[in-house]
């Protein structure tokens, strides 16, 4: 009847422990859910919500832990915050590691990888992207070795190593084909095109960017604005000093109505070069005083974005350092509430010593004088 009624407990329990870890499961599943529903929308910050997520995971690693991380990297990298994404992509690797998930520890590594481009650390980017390539090898993920490759072709464009960037992006072409998928293949021609331009080789550039232009209605508009580039740069290689001109105007109109800064800085220097060339001075200057301009707003907004990256690390270390004291407040405490005990324990001890001495004292007495006093 007692092992019944034990095992019984048990079983009652177990029971117990796992609908409040199924209840937990399920909390988590629908926050994350909501999380990146509101990422996916760009319409409300998911950064509460994924901090919801840490705070009620806690330190056992879980998925839900790796992609809490993973969206807060995003929101902060989305606002130009590198460190925190860093901080945050860094934390998400750890926890796949840990958990042996070969998938998140590729993406991981791949948005580290990112960080490092945006920060023009290329060395660095190309071994976290090198190091997701070689767990995609074994994953089977064409669309996601592609996506590798073609950061690493990225990379060593930058470098200015051509050879290398055309291998990269020529592979990840391949798949995109293989694959037949128009954003890929568009991305990839594009980044080939560019380093035909970079290197002379203009014929094979203007073939490939003919190819662009047949996906182009499939073409984002980061592609798009990047494809009127593009066809502006190589027309100025080619001498083609008002088709250039046509394009570079396209790619500017485009850039001002879509709000697409970064490409628009390239095509004023490209027109300021254009003018010049075309012994046009006035306006030359006119297009490099707007790049100079750009130029400085965007540095500005850097550094804006470096400081709120300090301020939010601050407020992160400042309240570690809470979580930190208050924990060792407790700790203490709970030091103390042991010392107490244990002094009670040795006071008890004294007490019982002290007891059991007098006891044997009067003992001794008590047999002393009997002993004494009893005629022999």
């Amino acid at each position: 009847m007692r092992k019944r009624l034990l095992i019984c407990c048990i079983g009652l329990c177990a029971s117990v422990f796992a609908q409040e870890a199924t209840a937990q499961q399920q909390s988590l599943a629908e926050l994350e859910k909501r999380a990146f529903q509101q990422l996916e929308s760009g319409k409300t910050d998911p950064t509460a919500l994924a901090e919801t997520i840490l705070t009620q995971a806690g330190n056992r690693p879980s998925i839900y832990v790796i992609n809490a991380n993973t969206i807060l990297g995003i929101v902060h990298k989305n606002k130009g915050h590198y460190v925190s994404a860093l901080e945050y992509y860094l934390d998400a690797l750890t926890v796949s590691e840990k958990l042996k998930d070969n998938g998140r520890i590729s993406a991981s590594l791949n948005n580290i990888g990112i960080i490092y481009v945006l920060q023009e650390n290329y060395k660095k980017a190309i071994d976290y992207f090198n190091r997701s390539l070689q767990l995609e090898e074994d994953l089977k993920q064409p669309l996601q070795k592609s996506i590798r490759l073609f950061n690493l072709g990225d990379c060593y464009k930058e470098l200015k190593q051509y050879d290398e960037a055309l291998g990269y992006y020529t592979n990840s072409l391949l798949i995109e084909k293989r694959l037949k998928n128009p954003i890929g293949i568009i991305y990839a021609q594009l980044g080939i095109a560019e380093v035909y331009i970079h290197t002379d080789r203009l014929a094979d550039a203007q073939a490939t960017l003919v190819g662009v232009a047949g996906l182009l209605k499939d073409a984002d508009l980061e592609a798009e604005v990047l494809y009127y580039k593009l066809k502006g740069e190589e027309a100025i290689e080619s001498n083609q000093l008002s088709e250039a001109e046509r394009w570079l105007k396209k790619a500017i109109d485009f850039s001002q109505k879509h709000d697409l800064k970064n490409e628009l800085l390239d095509v004023y220097f490209l027109l300021s070069k254009l003018y010049e060339s075309n012994n046009q001075p006035q306006l030359a200057v006119v297009h490099y005083r707007k790049y100079i301009e750009l130029n400085n707003e965007l540095q500005s907004n850097f550094v804006k974005n470096q400081l709120e990256d300090l301020t939010y690390q601050n407020k992160l270390n400042r309240k570690q350092l809470e979580i930190t004291l208050l924990q060792k407040e407790k700790d203490l405490a709970k030091e103390n509430a042991r010392a107490m005990q244990q002094l009670r324990q040795y006071d008890w001890r004294i007490m019982i010593f002290s007891v059991l001495s007098m006891l044997f004292v009067i003992a001794v007495v008590f047999l002393g004088v009997r002993r004494l006093t009893t005629p022999r």
